[in-house]
């Protein structure tokens, strides 16, 4: 496949990995997992569906990860730890700092997940789902209220900070 490209941990920013995530209409995810040498990997891949009339769809390789375990649970937290790391170095990137990459933003747009008919697989599918429809329902809360009064956003913002310094405070740890 000429057109993947790899996202790891310490890899470059790819402006074409970016847009094809993060402008893409719908996504599927897709995973594997092996052992080696008694350590379980698990491979990531999506597939971008670009808007309609701007390309085809292209096969994204997210990477392979040694994991815990192979269950369904660890999967999807590995898909989630994934899609975050990719939108933190994305957000650390030149290409970042004109676009802000939130995962909820991606999450919404996972139309499917392509795995085998073993019941694990079709355990990741419904938490995958799940977390996608709560990133929706997030993205919406959020637009509604900040419909209400756009200067809503900062007071938010305040009240998360203070809420999240209480929090802090509470298990022990130095609020940034």
């Amino acid at each position: 496949m000429n057109n993947s490209r790899v996202l790891s941990v310490g890899c470059q920013p790819c402006p074409s990995l970016f847009s094809a995530l993060v402008l893409l209409s719908a996504y599927t995810l897709s995973g594997d997992g092996a052992t080696h040498k008694h350590i379980p990997y698990t491979s990531r891949w999506a597939v971008a569906i670009p808007p309609e009339g701007l390309g085809k769809p292209r096969d994204i390789f997210m990477g392979i990860t040694p994991d815990l375990d192979h269950t369904a649970l660890t999967q999807v937290e590995g898909f989630k730890r994934t899609l975050q790391q990719f939108c933190d170095n994305s957000n650390a990137s030149p290409f970042g700092a004109e676009h802000f990459f939130d995962p909820r933003k991606i999450w919404k747009k996972m139309t499917g997940y392509l795995s085998d008919h073993a019941p694990d697989q079709k355990k990741v599918f419904r938490e995958l789902a799940g977390y996608s429809l709560e990133c929706d329902l997030e993205l919406q809360g959020e637009a509604v209220i900040l419909q209400q009064d756009p200067e809503m956003q900062s007071e938010i913002e305040q009240v998360l900070d203070e809420k999240g310094e209480a929090m802090f405070r509470e298990v022990g740890g130095a609020a940034c």
